[in-house]
């Protein structure tokens, strides 16, 4: 059984992608400009590979293998349905169930992997619109922490929990499906509902008798009720909740976190938010994904925690260097997300390129200059900033991902470098005097081609 259902999850997945893709009224084509991201990062995939055997090679390669992945696969034409969120549900399932039982000892690989899926979720966003990407990102980081917890912790079977929950979500996600064709009398909302009430019975039944811990069925059931919860508060203000909706929602999300670290710690922490994050899928609430981004953000930590445990030894939140991670995270992925939104309706891509490329490089710049324990505020101050967007009205396609993947490219970062990051004062300084001039000029690059571009006549 454990080596057949990736594969029925593999013709599921594909049974789900062909139909949200005949519920579209039309296909669009792809075009070159849609394919030469995703076709340049498979190049630096095999560029990175190739090169010599460094500590940080197998993390590079990870990342722009899930970079291409995200950029060429999971991002599918741009429409709202069920059977599309489905359709991320199951690709998430199939590459955890397939990808992470042969790494589950490589945490660097994982984390590089999941950088390059965040990142690509976010260009895929700005492309094309598309949420899928997104989707697909932010589920399968969540289940990644759920497996690379429960390996940590109870072991054993708990290891493919991302694994089996996604797949739960898919079969039901399939289910709820078929039955809306069916039942014509229901209400458009009507089948993600009922998908959503069978996800949560049949991770209470995996909980007992899959996992044999009661304690995993409870965790199910309060993300599922989360997820509900906080997609009715953010889905009763159309596309564009308020900040107060956003706040509320950030805030049971942490009270979650909350009730499920008393229960299993990290791992229950994984599962609460890996089983509400399914749950606002099934739904079509995928401002949930962004609210929930305080637990994310601590199971990120706990992640960081279990697999470098002398990195994050005696952490002190005041610790002047952590301080300035937990500001920065945040701070670097508002201040992208504000640019994309006002440059969206320019021409000219390349600017926001630039932009990406300094975040992206901030992630793992600011590991050596903020040190071991002074990244774990990065991490969790990345993770974070998908909900502080939604309070400043910044929610958009791939900002669930974008934080999670930039959290990520820390932690791979940290983890090849051994889990220790620290390097000496007069290194500090040089690395961010160099640092600095470089993101100058590439943020002053793009800001004369967007005004280059304003100019420009239509």
């Amino acid at each position: 059984m454990n080596a057949l259902w990736p594969w029925v999850a593999l013709v599921l997945t594909t049974f789900a992608v062909f139909a949200h893709v005949r519920s579209l009224p039309t296909v669009p084509k792809w075009g070159w400009s849609r394919l030469a991201p995703g076709m340049a990062a498979a190049v630096l995939a095999v560029v990175a590979g190739l090169g010599p055997a460094m500590p940080w090679r197998e993390p590079l390669v990870a990342l722009f293998v899930g970079l291409a992945a995200s950029l060429l696969l999971f991002d599918l034409p741009a429409g709202d349905s069920l059977a599309g969120r489905v359709a991320s549900i199951g690709v998430a399932a199939v590459l955890l169930a397939v990808f992470f039982r042969e790494t589950v000892t490589t945490p660097g690989v994982i984390f590089g992997f999941l950088a390059g899926v965040g990142g690509g979720a976010a260009v895929a966003a700005l492309v094309s619109g598309s949420w899928s990407s997104s989707d697909t990102a932010t589920a399968l980081s969540i289940g990644a922490f759920a497996s690379l917890l429960g390996a940590a912790g109870p072991g054993d079977k708990a290891a493919a929990t991302g694994a089996v929950l996604l797949f739960g979500g898919l079969v039901a996600g399939l289910v709820g499906w078929a039955l809306g064709l069916f039942v014509r009398s229901w209400p458009s909302w009507a089948p993600g509902l009922f998908a959503a009430a069978a996800f949560t019975g049949a991770g209470v039944f995996l909980g007992q008798r899959y996992f044999f811990m009661g304690d995993i069925a409870v965790l199910v059931a309060v993300g599922a009720l989360a997820a509900l919860v906080t997609g009715v508060v953010l889905g009763g203000e159309g596309p564009a909740p308020r900040a107060w909706a956003f706040g509320l929602s950030a805030v049971v999300w942490l009270g979650v976190a909350t009730v499920a670290f008393s229960f299993r710690q990290g791992y229950g922490m994984a599962v609460c938010g890996l089983s509400g994050a399914i749950v606002a899928l099934l739904l079509g609430q995928r401002g949930v994904l962004a609210a929930m981004a305080p637990i994310v953000a601590l199971a990120a930590m706990r992640a960081l925690r279990e697999t470098l445990p002398d990195a994050t030894r005696a952490f002190d939140i005041g610790q002047h260097y952590a301080l300035i991670g937990l500001i920065l995270g945040p701070t670097v992925l508002l201040t992208g997300l504000a640019w994309a939104r006002d440059t969206a309706h320019r021409r000219d891509w390349l600017p926001t390129a630039l932009v990406g490329a300094v975040a992206a490089a901030t992630a793992v710049i600011g590991v050596m200059f903020l040190g071991d324990k002074g990244s774990i505020g990065l991490v969790v101050g990345f993770a974070l900033a998908p909900a502080l967007a939604g309070m400043v009205g910044l929610s958009a396609p791939g900002a669930a991902a974008a934080g999670t993947g930039l959290a990520c490219a820390s932690l791979a970062s940290l983890t090849a470098l051994g889990g220790s990051g620290e390097i000496g004062r007069d290194m500090k300084v040089t690395l961010l005097v160099g640092s600095a001039v470089v993101a100058a000029l590439l943020l002053g690059t793009a800001w004369a081609l967007s005004r280059r571009d304003e100019r420009s006549p239509a």
